[in-house]
């Protein structure tokens, strides 16, 4: 038989774990822990709570109509000259009668204009809507017919010839458009408020209850739950976060006086209220309810052993070695190929975590 197969028998006879359990009874002891009642409230649980009617949804599209709602956009170009340029009325007159005479709008942008932004793209603005203009400019533009071109139109910049290209009509979502996000929004809004409504009523009535949660349970109509064997470290525990819960339960009022705990929020819609019934306090556990963990630290540190008497081993045969293969299949392993290795991994970290997964 090899060492491994010899160690592992001897860790595991009844002398051994008799002794290590002996010696190391301290690491043996039970947890500390608690059993609970608790009222929790999620947010989740209440949006089927939610009644809408149509005449709700309704009312509520009129309040939110403007977000299904876009404005009337046009599409413009324009002229731009300079109040300091020479004469600016006769370069407007020129530029009118150019215009007349067929011209392209685009080619006199180019020529003319000072608008920086502009100029080298024929003069173009893109879509606007109302409130993105200066006011004069605006009252033109959105007076004039598609094909119109009118100036000069005066404003602080100066003089503008506007050509108008398109329009593109106001347009509303109807009801029936937008009925489904409508009624998530408000199946949201209302749940958020019936949470808070009812996060509030747990948090008077457990007060009021002081060190009992039945009666609140039964006022609220909602389940008083319970877990056995809450642990001081979280590791027994029916919450996703414990580190509240354990703060709360093992407090000196909610442990030693049992009174209700304060409201704990676990997350925005979630929150609950807890109550110690019991409290077990650390313990020592007999050998026969332990005899599984004294088992596997007994093998674990074995293994340890062996593979750092191996791996001493190993590494001095490796030099004379000629066939890594043959020296790996002579100390029951198998020879691999490494091309990279994070800095911890040494030699003897290799064998002893190969032996250790045997």
């Amino acid at each position: 038989k090899t060492a491994y197969e010899i160690g592992v028998r001897l860790v595991g006879s009844e002398m051994c774990i008799r002794d290590s359990y002996e010696a190391n009874q301290a690491a043996y002891y039970s947890d500390e822990s608690v059993n609970l009642e608790y009222i929790e409230i999620l947010g989740a649980d209440l949006a089927a709570d939610v009644e809408l009617t149509e005449e709700d949804i309704a009312a509520y599209y009129e309040d939110e109509r403007y977000r299904f709602q876009t404005e009337e956009e046009r599409r413009a170009a324009h002229i731009l000259i300079d109040k300091d340029t020479g004469d600016p009325d006769a370069v407007v007159a020129a530029i009118l009668d150019r215009l007349n005479d067929g011209e392209e709008f685009s080619a006199l942008a180019e020529e003319f204009s000072e608008d920086a932004g502009t100029m080298g793209h024929g003069g173009d603005l893109g879509w606007v809507s109302r409130g993105l203009l200066v006011g004069p400019f605006e009252d033109a533009l959105f007076s004039m017919v598609v094909g119109d071109i009118e100036g000069p139109v005066e404003t602080d910049f100066g003089y503008h010839i506007i050509r108008l290209d398109e329009i593109r009509a106001e347009e509303l979502q109807t009801l029936e458009d937008v009925r489904d996000e409508l009624v998530l929004d408000m199946q949201a809004q209302r749940s958020e408020q019936l949470f808070y409504d009812r996060a509030s009523q747990l948090a008077d009535l457990s007060f009021e209850a002081f060190d009992e949660l039945a009666t609140v349970a039964t006022q609220m109509d909602v389940p008083l739950q319970t877990f056995e064997g809450f642990t001081r470290n979280g590791t027994s525990s029916p919450f996703l976060l414990s580190t509240p819960v354990v703060q709360a339960a093992y407090s000196f009022e909610v442990l030693e006086q049992r009174e209700n705990s304060l409201p704990i929020e676990l997350s925005p819609d979630h929150v609950l209220v807890v109550r110690v019934t019991d409290h077990q306090v650390p313990a020592e556990q007999s050998l026969e309810i332990v005899r599984e963990e004294v088992e596997q630290e007994l093998l674990r540190v074995e293994a340890r052993r062996l593979a750092e008497v191996a791996s001493a081993a190993f590494l001095s045969a490796t030099p004379r070695a000629e066939d890594l293969e043959v020296l790996a299949s002579e100390n029951g392993g198998t020879s691999v190929s490494y091309t990279h290795l994070r800095a911890h991994e040494t030699d003897s970290y290799l064998v002893c975590r190969l032996l250790l997964e045997k």
